[in-house]
């Protein structure tokens, strides 16, 4: 796992290869810049994508070898990240939220209008949100890397990042005259639903 905008070198024991084509891609597919395409050796520098990729083709070696591209997944660390969930819920309705997973990363949640059900200290957390009076719940996220952080190089500020998400938290409502007995066919009922503030019911 590397923090935001480190310079890191990739290099492969492929031998006496004549085509040595690298590719390396943010999350979104677009372009990361590195040195050295073509030798054996890249360095790359990575910006606040919070995935990376690095791909390598190589052809015409002094030894028979695999012609398909070599893949690997770099996991970055970065200043803001999103949290991916329902950012609208029931009132009294648990949802389950989730941020990147970056391994040996410490992720520190906090709700607001909630409380937090499930919390296995990882990326996942399960809210379950109670408030009786507020319309608006927030999920905040601090996370770090201790390990990252310590490296030379780094301090704890540059392998950190937060997020946070709205959560529109809409009143819930219930039967008033609920009732289980059997109805003819054809027959007609009344139900009857606790008010909420709106003229739509469907």
């Amino acid at each position: 796992t590397l923090c935001a905008t480190d310079s890191t070198l990739y290099w492969t024991d492929a031998g006496n290869c004549q085509v040595l084509n690298w590719q390396v891609l943010d999350n979104a597919g677009a372009s990361v810049p590195f040195s050295g395409d073509g030798n054996d050796t890249i360095r790359v520098h990575w910006g606040t994508s919070p995935f990376g990729t690095v791909s390598l083709t190589a052809d015409d070696c002094g030894a028979p070898i695999c012609t398909h591209p070599v893949t690997i997944t770099v996991p970055i660390i970065p200043p803001t990240a999103d949290i991916n969930g329902p950012e609208e819920v029931c009132r009294y309705e648990t949802a389950t939220y989730t941020a990147p997973k970056w391994p040996g990363v410490h992720y520190d949640w906090q709700v607001t209008g909630g409380i937090v059900v499930y919390n296995s200290g990882s990326n996942l957390i399960s809210v379950y949100w109670n408030s009786p009076t507020l319309d608006t719940g927030i999920i905040t996220l601090h996370y770090y890397s201790e390990f990252s952080g310590g490296l030379p190089g780094h301090d704890s500020a540059d392998c950190a990042g937060t997020a946070s998400l709205m959560v529109l938290i809409r009143p819930s409502f219930k039967f008033i005259n609920a009732f289980d007995r059997v109805e003819c066919q054809n027959a007609s009922s009344v139900f009857t639903v606790t008010s909420a503030p709106s003229s739509d019911y469907t």
